[in-house]
């Protein structure tokens, strides 16, 4: 049996190591949700692109 203060101690110890793990995983989430936002842009640029490059190519053939 553990005295009293240690006790104390060590489940103060793991409170703040989960409050750490807890603060680790909030900051990934956040991460993820800007890089989500990211990949998003990045593929409707990518669409945009690709519609520009085909209205580039009709336009080129109509002219030739």
């Amino acid at each position: 049996e553990l005295p009293a203060a240690s006790r104390n101690d060590t489940k103060s110890a793991v409170t703040q190591i989960k409050n750490q793990g807890d603060l680790q995983l909030t900051v990934i989430d956040k991460f993820s949700e800007k890089e989500q936002s990211l990949v998003k842009q990045i593929s409707v640029l990518k669409a945009k692109i690709a519609d520009s490059s085909r209205h580039n190519a009709v336009a080129e053939i109509l002219q030739g």
